[in-house]
């Protein structure tokens, strides 16, 4: 028998209704929840990078925000060639790294989910 976790939305019916735009957590075998492997923050000065290890042998999803000012986030968008911060990442079956050249040093705010994108 397979498990499934629902949470309908009001007015929608949790043990009968089968559409999962209908609900505020729906997962079973087809429709899984994104699971979280590591979060964290770290600074990385300027004209510098920052490897961190995520322990998978493949390419997993992230997301990244960066400190635009005091208590100002910006999510950050891979390799942004149009990115006029100078923040950027990358990844790969290793590290998730996180790169520098904005001229002062950036805070960083991570997240690693161990969903294969690749």
């Amino acid at each position: 028998m397979a498990y499934t976790i629902r949470v309908s939305l009001p007015t929608y019916n949790a043990l009968t209704d089968s559409d999962p735009d209908h609900y505020a957590l729906y997962a079973d075998s087809d429709w899984v929840l994104i699971k979280e492997k590591d979060r964290g923050s770290v600074t990385v000065a300027n004209s510098d990078s920052e490897p961190i290890a995520h322990g998978l042998s493949y390419i997993p999803f992230v997301i990244v925000f960066y400190e635009v000012s005091s208590g100002v986030w910006r999510k950050l968008i891979g390799d942004d060639e149009f990115n006029s911060s100078n923040v950027y990442m990358g990844i790969n079956t290793t590290n998730l790294i996180l790169y520098n050249y904005s001229g002062a040093s950036v805070d960083f705010k991570y997240y690693i989910f161990y969903d294969q994108i690749v």
